[in-house]
C-alpha cells in the first residue's frame, strides 16, 4: 500500500447557512469552454438527457489527460456543503474519473501552501454516476495545530480541509491509459449545507478513549462501556450461530454442488469451461475469497504521545502482551531509528472481551467468522495459530534475503541481488524453518506468496541500477560476463552504447550508465536475466521443499510488462495488489501474464463515518458505499476468466493513531479496533460467498 490521503473528523462549526444551489460551470453557455484549458483531451459542448454537458475524449500520450478550470481571483465555496456533477460514460469499459480541487490562503504566492485534494469516481461502461464532493473548511485552535498530530497518515483535525474562500483551480482528469475514454461531464454545481464536523476544540487531548476509539465523535457500533463490549460479543455469537458457512460449500469452501475434477489431495489450478480455477483437494472448483492479516492488531507508538490516550493499563509484567518496544518504523521524519514504546489497543480489547484464555478464544472465533462471512481463505500475513487450526484454507508467505543491488531503488527497499550466493542459500535455510515445514504437504495450504510489492521499475531499471553499483556487486559481474559473450571486445560495445570504456575492467569499476536510448536491447536482456533468476530460483527451491503447494508470485503493485511476462514462466499463479474500485482498471497490466491464473493479493476501501482518520488507499463515502464497492470488485473478479481469487487487506482496522511501521491508520477492516465487526461489509461478503460459484459459472 502506498499513497497518502489525509482525512478529517471532529468538532462543530456554528452559524453557517446553506448556499442556494449555484451553477459554477454551465455547459449550456456557448462560450463556457473559453473558461477552460485542456491537455491531451478533446473537449466539446453537448446536450444529453440530463442537460448541458462537456464531452471529454481523452488521448493516450499525457500521464493525466485533463481539463483545467481556473479562477485567478479565487472562487468562494465557503457557504456550500458539496460540489456535485454528473458523469456519463459513453464507452463500454469502466472509466475512473478524477476531480482535483486546489485552494490556498487568500493572497498566497507560495506554491507550497496550495492544498490539492483529489477525488475519484468510477463509472461503469455505458452508465452514469455522480460526484458528491464534501467541502470541508480549514480548522484552527488557539492552542493546537494540525501539525501537532504526528506519526499517522490521517489526522483528526484539518486533514481533508480546504481554503474554501479561495479555491483557485478544478481539474477533471483520467490517468494515462492505452484506451481512449469518452465521457460527458454535467454542469458543476455548488449545493448543500456547510460542513459542521471540522472544528478543532481548544483542548482536544486526550483524543482516544480507553478502548482506543476517537473520543470526540459518536457512531453506530462504538463501544461506550465494558458492559456494551460484552453485549456486542454475545450478540455476535448469536449471529454466527444463525449464519453458518454457505450450504453450497464443501469442507474446504469449494463448490460442493459443482463439477468434480481430478482430486490430488492438494490445491492445484485448472482451466475449466474457458475459465481458470483453483481446484481444492477433493477435486472441487475453488475461488479464493480471502482476508489478509487475520490475527490481532498492530501496535501504535506511545513516545511523546501518551497524553493522546485517555486511559492505558499499567506497563508491567502483567500487560506484556499489549506493550512492546519497536524500531520497525519508517516515519523517519519523527522517530528515525529510535526505539519507541508501543501499545496494541486491539490486543488489549480482545483480552478484556474474551477473558481467560483470550488468545485461543480469539483464534477460535476468527476461524468461525470467516466461513460465516462467506470467506474461504486465510490470506497473507495471518497468524499461524489460526490457520493451523485447519478449519479454513490458507496461504503462507516467505521473504527473500540477500545483499541488495546497490544502485537500485524501490519504495520498500532496493532490489535483492539474485546473483549473490546468499539469495538462494538464505531461501533454502528459510524453507527448513518450522514456520515453513509445518505447511509442507498440508492439504489446507493453497500455496506461497514470496515477497511483496518489489520495486520492479521499468524494463531497463534493474540493469541500470546494476551498472551504478560497485565493482564487487555479483549482479554487475554477471552482467558484464553476459556482455562479453555478445561483444568481441569493449570497443564493439562502445560503438553500440556510445560509451568510451577503456576495458571491461574499467566498465566494471565505473558507475556510469549509457545515454538514454543507448544499449536498450542489452539493458532489457539483462533485466530479463535478473527477473528470470529471481523467479526461477524461488520456484526451484519451493518445488524441491514443497512440491504439492502452489507458487503464487510476488504480489505486483507496480510492474512493467517484461517483469510480469517473466513471472508467468515460473509462477503457478501470478499475483497482483490492485487498489482501485474495480480490477478492470488494471486489466491491461494483468493481461501481461498471458493466459495464466491471476490472484489479487490486496485491495480495500475505507470511509470516515466510523471514527477513523484515514480512508486507506481507495476512499468511499460511508459503510454502505463500502459494501457496494466491495460487491462490485469481487463480482468483477468472479467474472474475469483469469482471476482465481481476491484477498482483502486487512482483517482489522489500523490503529487510530497509526501503526508503528509507517503511520497507516486506515479504516480498512472487517472488524474495528474494539473487535466489533462492520455489519455492512459482512452482509455483502456473506451474499457473495453464497452465490460466488454460480456467478463465476455464469448461472
Amino acid at each position: 500500500m502506498k499513497r497518502t490521503m489525509l482525512a478529517i473528523a471532529g468538532g462543530i462549526i456554528m452559524g453557517l447557512t446553506a448556499l442556494p444551489e449555484t451553477v459554477l460551470f454551465d455547459f449550456g453557455k456557448a462560450d463556457e469552454l473559453s473558461r477552460t484549458t485542456s491537455k491531451d483531451v478533446e473537449a466539446t459542448l453537448v446536450k444529453n438527457e440530463n442537460g448541458p454537458a462537456m464531452r471529454m475524449v481523452t488521448g493516450t500520450e499525457y500521464n493525466w489527460p485533463s481539463v483545467y478550470m481556473n479562477s485567478p481571483e479565487g472562487w468562494d465555496f465557503s457557504a456550500a456543503g458539496e460540489l456535485t456533477f454528473n458523469v456519463k460514460n459513453l464507452g463500454t469499459d469502466p472509466v475512473s474519473v478524477n476531480c482535483r480541487i486546489d485552494s490556498a490562503p487568500k493572497g498566497n504566492t507560495d506554491p507550497k501552501k496550495v492544498i490539492q485534494k483529489t477525488y475519484n469516481l468510477l463509472v461503469e461502461g455505458e452508465r452514469e454516476n455522480t460526484f458528491h464532493i464534501t467541502l470541508k473548511p480549514m480548522t484552527s485552535s488557539s492552542k493546537v495545530k494540525a501539525s501537532d498530530f504526528f506519526g499517522m497518515r490521517g489526522t483528526p483535525f484539518g486533514g481533508d480541509s480546504m481554503y474554501l474562500d479561495n479555491v483557485t483551480q478544478i481539474i477533471i482528469f483520467v490517468n494515462k491509459s492505452p484506451k481512449v475514454y469518452r465521457f460527458e461531464v454535467g454542469n458543476l454545481v455548488l449545493a448543500g449545507t456547510p460542513d459542521s464536523t471540522g472544528s478543532m476544540p481548544d483542548n482536544p487531548f486526550p483524543i482516544l478513549d480507553e478502548f482506543g476509539q476517537y473520543k470526540h465523535r459518536d457512531w453506530p457500533g462504538k463501544v461506550h462501556s465494558f458492559d456494551e463490549m460484552i453485549k456486542f460479543r454475545d450478540d455476535e455469537a448469536k449471529d454466527l450461530a444463525a449464519n453458518a458457512r454457505p450450504s453450497s460449500w464443501n469442507t474446504y469452501g469449494g463448490w460442493k454442488d459443482g463439477p468434480s475434477l481430478k482430486a490430488t489431495g492438494y490445491f492445484r489450478t485448472e482451466k475449466y469451461n474457458g475459465k481458470w480455477y483453483l481446484v481444492d483437494p477433493e477435486g472441487k472448483l475453488f475461488f479464493s475469497q480471502g482476508i489478509d492479516c487475520v490475527g490481532t492488531g498492530n501496535y501504535t507508538a506511545l513516545d511523546d504521545r501518551r497524553h493522546w490516550y485517555e486511559k492505558l493499563p499499567p506497563d508491567d509484567e502483567t500487560t506484556r502482551d499489549f506493550y512492546t518496544d519497536s524500531k520497525s518504523h519508517m516515519m523517519g521524519y519523527y522517530y528515525g531509528g529510535r526505539k519507541v514504546r508501543a501499545f496494541s489497543f486491539h490486543r488489549y480489547n480482545v483480552m478484556r472481551k474474551y477473558g481467560d484464555n483470550w488468545k485461543q478464544k480469539f483464534y477460535d472465533i476468527s476461524s468461525a467468522r470467516l466461513p460465516s462471512w462467506g470467506i474461504n481463505t486465510i490470506a497473507n500475513w495471518s497468524t499461524a495459530d489460526i490457520y493451523f487450526q485447519r478449519k479454513v484454507p490458507y496461504t503462507a508467505t516467505i521473504g527473500t534475503s540477500a545483499p541488495s543491488i546497490e544502485g537500485s531503488s524501490g519504495y520498500w527497499g532496493k532490489f535483492k541481488d539474485v546473483f549473490h550466493p546468499d539469495f538462494k542459500a538464505n531461501l533454502k535455510k528459510r524453507v527448513k524453518e518450522a514456520s515453513f515445514t509445518n505447511t509442507v504437504n498440508d492439504p489446507w495450504c493453497i500455496g506461497y506468496f514470496v515477497d511483496n510489492e518489489i520495486g520492479w521499475g521499468d524494463e531497463t531499471s534493474l540493469a541500470l541500477g546494476t551498472l551504478m553499483s560497485p565493482a564487487a556487486q555479483p549482479a554487475k559481474i554477471a552482467f558484464i560476463d553476459e556482455l562479453k559473450k555478445k561483444y568481441a571486445d569493449i570497443g564493439a560495445l562502445n560503438t553500440v552504447w556510445g560509451t568510451s570504456y577503456d576495458s571491461w575492467d574499467a566498465m566494471l569499476a565505473s558507475t556510469n550508465t549509457p545515454a538514454k536510448g543507448k544499449g536498450t536491447t542489452d539493458l532489457t536482456n539483462f533485466y530479463d536475466s535478473v527477473a528470470s533468476m529471481y523467479f526461477r530460483t524461488i520456484r526451484d527451491v519451493l518445488k524441491e521443499a514443497s512440491p504439492n503447494q502452489l507458487y503464487m508470485g510476488c504480489r505486483f503493485a507496480w510492474a512493467n510488462p517484461l517483469a510480469i511476462k517473466v513471472s508467468a514462466r515460473y509462477c503457478d499463479v501470478v499475483s497482483y495488489n490492485i487498489y482501485a474500485k474495480t480490477p478492470k482498471e488494471k486489466k491491461d497490466m494483468m493481461k501481461g501474464a498471458g493466459d495464466k491464473p491471476y490472484i489479487i493479493g490486496e485491495f480495500h476501501f475505507g470511509a470516515l463515518d466510523r471514527g477513523m482518520f484515514h480512508t486507506g488507499l481507495v476512499a468511499v463515502k460511508n459503510q454502505d458505499e463500502r459494501a457496494v464497492t466491495y460487491t462490485r470488485y469481487v463480482t468483477d473478479c468472479l467474472t474475469d476468466p483469469n482471476i482465481v481469487g481476491c484477498h482483502w487487506f486487512q482483517y482489522m482496522d489500523s490503529p487510530v493513531t497509526g501503526r508503528t511501521l509507517d503511520g497507516e491508520n486506515y479504516q480498512i477492516g472487517f472488524i474495528d479496533n474494539s473487535d466489533t465487526p462492520y455489519a455492512e461489509i459482512i452482509a455483502a461478503s456473506r451474499k457473495l460467498g453464497a452465490t460466488m460459484y454460480q456467478t463465476r459459472a455464469g448461472k
